[in-house]
């Protein structure tokens, strides 16, 4: 990308996407080509709520798929293959002025409506133990219901029902966000306060 092209970077991004979703990537590392295509939800509203954040919250740094080095590592001489120990990548991480650090995941299940299905709560609340006791990890999730509210669970040691920490389940009600994206500079301070209920959502509650 350089000046005389940037203009066209969101129609290259969404090319690139439907591009992506003409092909599945299997787990031996092959490729299999399809007549059609498949659009990857997930990924289309994770990159969506990436930009909506970066332009939402300037004072913040927002990092996207950052590798949390060090949570996971294979037992010294209990490691026969060599294998690379897991390295889990939350979808964001949000560090404010003050260095208060979130981790974030984008699902694209409306979770107001639907289950949680357990994988997406143990990988959630996998990122929440790996920050000091008490912090949050959330779901950022899509609904069309503007009823839908912030949900908590709590991660409890469970021979002395201490809180050790929290998975929060965030809805982005799609009308209001919608409405805030085709409003834009007009709309500055809503643009802002929703970006940041996102991202801290209600820190009275929890922290």
């Amino acid at each position: 990308m350089n000046r005389q092209v940037f203009a066209y970077k969101p129609a290259l991004r969404l090319i690139n996407a439907l591009y992506d979703g003409s092909r599945l990537d299997l787990e031996d590392g092959t490729t299999l080509k399809l007549q059609g295509f498949m659009f990857d939800m997930n990924r289309f509203f994770q990159a969506l709520l990436s930009r909506f954040l970066r332009e939402s919250l300037p004072e913040c740094e927002v990092e996207d798929e950052l590798p949390l080095h060090g949570l996971m590592a294979y037992k010294l001489g209990s490691n026969p293959k060599k294998r690379q120990p897991p390295l889990p990548r939350p979808d964001f991480a949000v560090r404010d002025r003050a260095g208060h650090r979130q981790l974030l995941d984008a699902k694209y299940r409306d979770l107001w409506e639907r289950d949680l299905p357990r994988e997406m709560l143990y990988q959630l609340a996998v990122y929440a133990m790996s920050q000091p006791q008490g912090a949050t990890a959330a779901i950022l999730y899509p609904t069309e219901d503007p009823m839908a509210r912030e949900s908590i669970v709590e991660i409890r040691e469970p021979t002395s029902s201490a809180v050790r920490a929290f998975v929060a389940l965030r809805p982005v009600v799609v009308g209001e966000l919608l409405e805030l994206i085709r409003g834009g500079a007009s709309r500055g301070r809503e643009y802002r306060q929703f970006a940041w209920r996102m991202v801290f959502g209600d820190r009275s509650g929890i922290n």
